[in-house]
């Protein structure tokens, strides 16, 4: 589904003739420098780079001895940061929450996004020992199902020597990228319906310790849980092609695919597709299903995906006998 030490933000405002500019802020002395690795890093499905309105959150922590193994007394708490306009280093979102370095330490930075000040993610303290961070996917809510992907970094020994942070993330859940297209069988235009996954084995819960990037992941729903996408009134209606690919994308929480199906409907027929006990939802992983929908119902057709890492995945095909 924290805090951290950043960017003292001053609006310098020029004239030019009768033009106003507005500068971006310096970077101040003993201020922590932060960079995104966006070779690695990720905004939610719809993109593999972060976008101008991507907020992280930053939390830090002084190097010490009796730290041990957890997030200890944080410096810096749930910070949020942003892409500075005009350079490659991100700011604070408040000026007054700039990651700051102090002279003679060493900091541990834990960082995390989309930030928590969405409804299903949550941040919870267990004791003085670990911070966790809760996150629910929600089932059938286009757009949290699309933008809702949970993100990691860290960066440890910042020290006097080391003022300037590349925090690369990763991908803690999977992506699930369905292409579609319909047979020649078809005499009319389709409208894809739906498109998801379905499963008793599924979760909708995880919590991921902030100092280690440690995640677990339950289930909270009773029965079989199903993550889909459909489309909203907002949203233009899609009309599937035999010729054009239809590419609806969706994020599950990383688990076995154990008795999980792909389920779709066009019109009014419904598809099922079986995965292999072999195929898991693995964090990090995108799992490509390439299908084809027929003029009559498929059901307990099995089908491969092909797997790519998210930012590298699986292909399944799915073509009709």
């Amino acid at each position: 589904m924290n805090k951290l030490l950043y960017i003292l933000t001053i609006s310098l405002l020029t004239l030019t003739a009768c033009k106003k500019t507005v500068m971006d802020p310096p970077i101040l002395p003993g201020e922590v420098k932060i960079l995104v690795n966006n070779k690695e890093s990720a905004k939610a499905v719809v993109s593999d780079q972060f976008n101008a309105n991507t907020v992280i959150a930053i939390f830090t922590q002084l190097k010490n001895a009796d730290n041990g193994d957890a997030l200890v007394n944080p410096k810096d708490i749930n910070v949020a940061y942003k892409q500075n306009s005009s350079s490659s280093f991100w700011q604070p979102i408040s000026p007054d929450t700039a990651i700051m370095f102090k002279p003679y330490s060493t900091l541990d930075m834990f960082a995390y996004s989309p930030k928590s000040n969405q409804t299903n993610i949550t941040l919870t303290q267990q004791g003085d020992r670990t911070v966790v961070l809760d996150a629910i996917t929600l089932q059938n809510n286009t757009a949290d199902l699309i933008n809702t992907d949970l993100l990691y970094a860290s960066e440890l020994g910042i020290n006097k020597d080391k003022l300037t942070v590349n925090l690369a993330f990763k991908h803690l859940f999977t992506k699930l990228t369905f292409r579609i297209k319909k047979t020649t069988n078809w005499t009319t235009v389709p409208t894809l319906v739906s498109a998801g996954v379905t499963g008793a084995n599924l979760f909708d819960r995880a919590s991921v310790k902030l100092f280690n990037g440690v995640s677990t992941y339950s289930k909270v729903a009773s029965g079989d849980l199903t993550i889909k996408w459909e489309p909203t009134t907002d949203m233009t209606v899609v009309k599937l092609s035999s010729e054009t690919t239809t590419t609806i994308e969706l994020i599950v929480m990383p688990s076995q695919s154990k008795d999980a199906k792909i389920v779709m409907q066009a019109d009014q027929l419904k598809y099922e597709f079986k995965l292999p006990e072999t195929i898991n939802f693995t964090s990090g992983k995108n799992l490509i299903f390439n299908i084809q929908l027929d003029t009559t119902p498929m059901v307990d057709m099995t089908i491969t995906p092909t797997i790519e890492n998210w930012e590298v995945s699986q292909t399944h095909e799915i073509v009709p006998a």
